[in-house]
């Protein structure tokens, strides 16, 4: 079927806020699934898409749309969706570098280190596109006066535990990603210890912005550290072959509770529904390197927080959180090559 969900117009983006407050919105995506088909054209005066397309590609797009910003005279806003440290890995040939196992406590079978291999080539080639876009904005001199936001929606597994490629369990290798904010001016650089969200994206571009929303969920601007200290824990979820959610706390133990797959997935196929209970207790783990903890109070307190964030959440959602939306067979063929529909 060519049916499938998009953004719903009920949901408030953070382009449309910005929009209503006489920004210019503009965005670049290589992600099929990112795009005006899905709805995610909400809010932007422009929406560009190339769909799968490299970084220097999407680069290259997005100078076109910075320059309509400037042209516009208003403060804008720009949305680059870089796609390549992802399956497929298919990094350029110059940056087909990588041979060695990273530090950690991991072993990789001859493929997935193969694997591993072109996944780090491309974080590599996409590290150093985007210095050159930086390169570009200093020499346009735009550089200083912005507030740039480097971030990752989710990493990879290969077979740590069992999985390879994204979207099964909620163990660091998915969930551990990098977040890199460059305020507007001169900065000395610095290294925030307390947990962050994604989440916390949403009031951290609006505090940038100077701009207030009706937003009163439990996302947290990361330009108050205060506030980010004082937080209980942050929490993940995943409804894919597991039914999973995971809390973790400041002290970072994490606890991860949910359900297991019928059987344990092959060379990352998507074949089994999960079944059993969605709050049985997968583990407790110590969540820099998800070592496995026996501790029942603090596995007892986590289930406490996690039962209670995960009901906020609950009571923040819309009613109709997502839309219908007709899917080209070219998008379909797109999205089944990234793994996201089997």
């Amino acid at each position: 079927k060519n049916d499938s969900t998009g953004l719903a117009p009920e949901l408030q983006t953070v382009a449309e806020v910005l929009s209503a407050a006489g920004y210019f919105t503009g965005a670049v995506s290589s992600n099929p699934w990112i795009s005006p088909e899905f709805n995610y054209d909400q809010g932007f005066e422009v929406y560009e898409t190339a769909p799968r397309a490299q970084a220097s590609r999407v680069s290259k797009i997005a100078k076109g749309v910075l320059k309509k910003a400037r042209a516009s005279g208003k403060p804008f806003f720009t949305y680059l969706h870089y796609l390549d440290p992802h399956d497929s890995y298919d990094p350029p040939n110059s940056f087909r570098k990588f041979k060695d196992t990273p530090p950690g406590p991991h072993s990789y079978s001859a493929e997935m280190q193969g694997y591993l291999n072109l996944y780090d080539a491309e974080i590599s080639y996409v590290d150093n596109e985007l210095g050159r876009l930086f390169a570009y904005l200093k020499a346009e001199g735009l550089y200083d006066d912005l507030a740039i936001i480097v971030v990752a929606d989710h990493g990879e597994q290969f077979q740590e535990h069992g999985d390879w490629r994204h979207g099964f369990q909620l163990f660091n290798e998915e969930i551990r990603i990098p977040l890199i904010i460059k305020r507007p001016g001169k900065n000395v650089p610095t290294v925030v210890t307390s947990l962050v969200s994604t989440i916390d994206l949403f009031p951290t571009m609006l505090d940038f912005a100077q701009v207030k929303s009706s937003y009163d969920g439990p996302a947290l601007s990361t330009l108050k550290p205060e506030l980010l200290e004082s937080r209980q824990g942050v929490m993940s979820e995943i409804s894919r072959r597991y039914q999973q959610r995971a809390y973790i706390a400041q002290d970072r133990t994490k606890l991860i509770v949910g359900s297991k797959p019928i059987i344990t997935a092959v060379n990352g196929s998507d074949e089994n529904e999960a079944t059993g209970d969605p709050t049985a207790v997968v583990g407790l783990f110590s969540a820099a390197q998800d070592l496995p903890i026996t501790d029942a109070p603090r596995q007892n307190s986590l289930a406490l927080f996690l039962n209670e964030t995960h009901q906020l959440a609950l009571s923040k959602l819309v009613e109709q959180s997502s839309s219908r939306a007709k899917v080209k067979d070219t998008t379909l063929e797109q999205l089944k090559s990234l793994g996201y529909i089997q």
